[in-house]
């Protein structure tokens, strides 16, 4: 019988709270539009009103608003659900996609610095991008958004069992 050694492995997720701003968006977004068109089909000065398929118009314009945004929301939650981030010793792999699943590994066995960028709402909810420095790689690699990314770190750091590996906390510059 042959005992197959499993690689250690961390998945990392993507914070909720970034989810939540999305989808407060297209509900403000959405919102803005219902105004402006119930504002558009009911003024008298446009002349809309006066007109016996006004009832049709405002349906037909209800029905197209909310298909597109059921379509939004399912494809943001979809796409916040199949992402993730591999690390391990090998490399960092990104997986994405609703009904493909992409996949994009990079090689990088000896990382040497691991920096973390949170703003004020990412230190207030606990998330932030990680970012990872290889010095084989032409660029750095980005963990977006990562719930618990002091956790996170020091379990790559663990993972990765690199002495070396140098760790830096950073506020988040919009000039970057």
């Amino acid at each position: 019988m042959k005992i197959k050694k499993v690689e250690e492995k961390i998945i990392v997720k993507e914070s909720v709270v970034p989810l939540i701003v999305r989808l407060v968006s297209i509900e403000l977004l959405f919102a803005i539009i219902s105004l402006f068109l119930s504002y558009v089909l009911t003024n008298p000065e446009i002349g809309l009103n006066q007109n016996q398929w006004i009832f049709g118009l405002r349906l037909i314009s209800f029905l197209i608003i909310t298909a597109v945004k059921i379509w939004m929301i399912v494809t943001v939650v979809g796409s916040w659900s199949s992402s993730n981030y591999t690390v391990s010793r090998s490399g960092v792999s990104f997986n994405c996609g609703i009904f493909n699943n992409n996949q994009k590994t990079y090689a990088c066995r000896n990382i040497e610095k691991v920096e973390l960028f949170q703003g004020a709402l990412g230190r207030l909810a606990n998330y932030g991008h990680i970012k990872l420095y290889s010095p084989l790689l032409e660029k750095d690699l980005y963990l977006k958004n990562v719930a618990n990314p002091k956790k996170i770190i020091m379990d790559i750091k663990r993972l990765l069992n690199n002495q070396k590996t140098q760790v830096i906390y950073q506020d988040y510059k919009q000039d970057k």
